[in-house]
């Protein structure tokens, strides 16, 4: 599942260029789903999260096991990255350094 990293008012993909490529932030599943928690916890009402959610939980568990590695017991994201690290010392975060 992809979302996109960024939306506006009009439902369309903000803030893509070639020194800030993440129109799409593969992470966000867990994001999403913290949504429907949060309305759980609130509201008490478990019957929020339908069979639809439930299976995005599932599917967004399933992404996560493709997308890491286990490292001394601990699931890691690699390669990682998050906006606010600047590799290198780089102004913006992956610069056309597909490697880092």
């Amino acid at each position: 599942m992809l979302l996109p990293a960024r939306m506006s008012a009009h439902g369309r993909a903000d803030r893509f260029d070639a020194d800030y490529p993440m129109p799409f932030w593969q992470g966000c599943g867990g994001w999403i789903l913290r949504v429907a928690a949060d309305a759980v916890a609130t509201t008490g009402d478990r019957g929020i999260v339908d069979d639809r959610v439930w299976e995005l939980a599932e599917g967004v568990l399933r992404f996560a096991e493709t997308a890491t590695v286990l490292v001394d017991g601990v699931r890691r994201l690699v390669p990682s990255y998050s906006p606010e690290n600047t590799p290198g010392r780089e102004r913006v975060p992956a610069r056309r350094r597909p490697h880092l």
